[in-house]
């Protein structure tokens, strides 16, 4: 009787065992659940915190874009009215410009296109006295307001009365020569700054003779006039280059005589006109231009005037010009 009861007590002992297993198995489970769990809900409370930070940036995003947008019809506001004063100013500054001349010994027209709403192109032509009649043109460096304040100022410098710099130089001076070569020097004098010449400009200025067709031209760093001769329909250049002005304290410029003749043409063009770039990127250069000077020499001068405008404008890969477009065409009787 005594071993079955052994047997038994050992077999209580091995259930007591394997339930001691499950109940470690089913323990250590729970806690790797639980710690899982934990993490779990760790991971989601920091997500949380993000989505609220997000949240609250996107809050002051939302803040700000309509404090910018604000801050940009603002600007849209003041943009569109500088443009209307800018649209003003350029009509204001193309109705100086001279009308055409059709006077008993010469006839004079100028053309002109702006890069932008302003220039840093000019020109102008009177007579000084019985005889003696004056042209000029100014390239101003850039475009653009700064340099259409620069060619207006220019313009007020050489203007045609008897207290003005070219009565001035004409009458002080010996010959046509010395009064162009003065009346430069005068302007560079009022140009030029110590230590910054940002605002220097070319320019041409010629008085004509009416009497005889003499011509005395004053080259500052500008393109070189074309001479058309009306008996053989051929161009010439007609300048020795020069330096710009307000570009140095004591340059020398570029004096030049030449004659017309009946029928004869001079055209003054700013370098708008021959550094026009096509869609190969090849300037339109002085050949091309004297080439079509040539073939509407027939032309009366404003045709002929249109003719090279209108193949300027062909030839331009752009919708607007890169550059201000000016251009005299004067006709002697």
């Amino acid at each position: 009787m005594s071993k079955p009861q052994l047997e038994g007590k050992d077999n209580s002992a091995d259930k007591l065992d394997v339930y001691k297993r499950a109940y470690e198995r089913e323990k250590a489970r729970r806690e790797y659940v639980e710690k899982m769990l934990e993490d779990k809900t760790r991971e989601l409370y920091m997500s949380s915190q993000e989505l609220t930070s997000a949240s609250e940036a996107l809050d002051d995003a939302f803040i700000k874009i309509e404090s910018q947008s604000d801050v940009i019809t603002g600007l849209s506001n003041d943009y569109n009215r500088v443009t209307e004063d800018l649209s003003y100013a350029a009509k204001i500054q193309s109705s100086l410009l001279p009308k055409a001349l059709d006077l008993d010994k010469i006839s004079i027209i100028g053309e002109f296109k702006a890069a932008q709403y302003l220039a840093g192109d000019g020109f102008d032509y009177f007579q000084l006295n019985e005889n003696i009649f004056a042209f000029y043109i100014i390239d101003v460096v850039g475009h653009g307001s700064a340099a259409a304040m620069v060619s207006f100022a220019v313009q007020v410098l050489l203007n045609p009365k008897r207290d003005g710099i070219c009565q001035k130089h004409l009458a002080a001076s010996g010959n046509l020569n010395d009064a162009v070569e003065n009346t430069l020097k005068e302007i560079n004098q009022n140009f030029y700054q110590s230590h910054t010449s940002s605002q220097y400009f070319t320019m041409i200025y010629g008085l004509l003779n009416l009497a005889n067709g003499h011509i005395s031209l004053g080259q500052a760093g500008h393109p070189t006039p074309i001479l058309l001769d009306s008996s053989s329909n051929q161009t010439s250049l007609q300048g020795k280059g020069g330096m710009p002005v307000a570009m140095f304290d004591d340059p020398n410029f570029g004096i030049y005589e030449c004659k017309m003749n009946s029928g004869d043409r001079l055209f003054v063009y700013s370098d708008g006109i021959t550094e026009c770039r096509n869609d190969n990127d090849e300037e339109f250069g002085t050949d091309k231009l004297m080439a079509n000077i040539e073939s509407s020499a027939h032309l009366k001068i404003q045709q002929s005037a249109d003719s090279i405008l209108d193949t300027i404008t062909s030839w331009n890969s752009k919708e607007d010009f890169e550059d201000d477009i000016s251009l005299l065409v004067l006709e002697y009787q």
